[in-house]
C-alpha cells in the first residue's frame, strides 16, 4: 500500500504497471477504512444492504468484529445489535453506511475470531465442528501447497518422490469442498472417510453433467 501511494502521489498510472485479477474486487473498498475504525472503537453502525438477488436494499444495526478477506472480496463480520447472531456481509453490497453514536463492548471478539480460525471461507456457526483432514497430492501439486498453503492449519505429514501427504484441522463446508474440487485431478481427501465419500459423489456428478 505505501509503494501504490507513493506512486500515486508521483502523479502515475497504477494501471501502467500492475494488472489486477478482477476490477470487481475494488467494490466496497472504500468501507474498509472506516470499518476499521468503527471496529477499533466499539463502534456500532448501521448498515444499508442490498443482497445480490434482492430487489430492494434493507438496513441492520450491527456491531462489527473484523474484517476479512476471501477470493478477491472483503466481509465484514460481528453481531447483530441486540443479539448474539453473527452476520457476514459483503463490502461491495453494502449502500450506505454511518455510525450510530452507540458503543459496544467487544467482549465477543474472542469467540469470533476462534469461531474463524479453523474456516475456509467466510461463514461459520457455533454449531460446526473443525475435523482432521488429509489430503494426498502428487509432486505438482503438493509443492503449490507448500509455496502457497491451503489453510494455517496446514502440516506435511509425509513425503516422497511420489506424493506429498497434508494434514488440516478444518470445518467442511461449501468453500472447503469448492477448493478442494479445484485440485480434484491432482490431490484426493483419504481422511476422513465421510468428506472423502462425499467428494466422489460431487465428482460423479460432474462427471455426469458433463455427459448431458
Amino acid at each position: 500500500m505505501e509503494l501504490l501511494t507513493s506512486y500515486l502521489k508521483e502523479g502515475s498510472n497504477i494501471a501502467e504497471i500492475i494488472e489486477f485479477e478482477d476490477y470487481n474486487s475494488f467494490k466496497g473498498v472504500q468501507y474498509i477504512r472506516d470499518i476499521a475504525f468503527f471496529i477499533k472503537d466499539g463502534a456500532e453502525i448501521c448498515l444499508k444492504y442490498k443482497r445480490f438477488d434482492a430487489t430492494e436494499e434493507k438496513e441492520y444495526c450491527f456491531q462489527p468484529y473484523l474484517l476479512r478477506e476471501y477470493l478477491n472480496q472483503w466481509y465484514v463480520i460481528g453481531l447483530l445489535s441486540g443479539t448474539d447472531e453473527i452476520r457476514t456481509f459483503g463490502l461491495d453490497r453494502i449502500v450506505g453506511l454511518q455510525d450510530t453514536g452507540r458503543k459496544f463492548k467487544k467482549d465477543k471478539m474472542n469467540d469470533v475470531l476462534s469461531l474463524f480460525r479453523n474456516v475456509i471461507g467466510i461463514y461459520a456457526s457455533v454449531q460446526d465442528i473443525a475435523e482432521e483432514i488429509e489430503l494426498v497430492c502428487n509432486p505438482f501439486q503438493g509443492n503449490l501447497l507448500k509455496t502457497l498453503p491451503m489453510h494455517s492449519s496446514q502440516k506435511i505429514i509425509s513425503e516422497t518422490s511420489a506424493e506429498i501427504i497434508f494434514a488440516y484441522k478444518l470445518v467442511v463446508n461449501f468453500e472447503l469442498k469448492h477448493r478442494l474440487l479445484m485440485m480434484s485431478t491432482q490431490a484426493k481427501v483419504v481422511k476422513p472417510l465421510s468428506l472423502k465419500r462425499e467428494m466422489e459423489k460431487l465428482l460423479t456428478e460432474a462427471q455426469n453433467f458433463y455427459k448431458n
